[in-house]
């Protein structure tokens, strides 16, 4: 899930890295790719922040703040919360995703 800081018809071009402030990917067979390939050119674009759901595992792992184009990363577990950037007073639990 990509989400754009301004409605995409409303944008009327393509969407730029800076017009994501957030991106979600829910990995089951793909966490491997996500982690590293993805995350490695999401950080270069300069997205800032890049959330992964491990659903084996039950926790969402938060890359923020890219810098030379690699991302620090936090791991939340499924009993915690976390809130994008771009909106810090809209909290996610991440058991939500999980339909819990």
């Amino acid at each position: 899930m990509t989400v754009l800081r301004l409605p995409l018809q409303e944008l009327k071009r393509i969407p730029l890295p800076e017009d994501v402030p957030l991106i979600v990917e829910a990995a089951a067979t793909t966490l491997s790719m996500d982690l590293s390939t993805k995350a490695d050119l999401y950080a270069r674009a300069g997205i800032p922040d890049y959330w992964v759901l491990d659903v084996e595992k039950r926790r969402m792992i938060v890359h923020r703040d890219p810098v030379a184009g690699k991302y620090s990363s936090v791991v939340y577990r499924e009993d915690e919360s976390v809130a994008p950037l771009a909106a810090p007073d809209r909290e996610f639990r991440v058991t939500a995703a999980f339909g819990q």
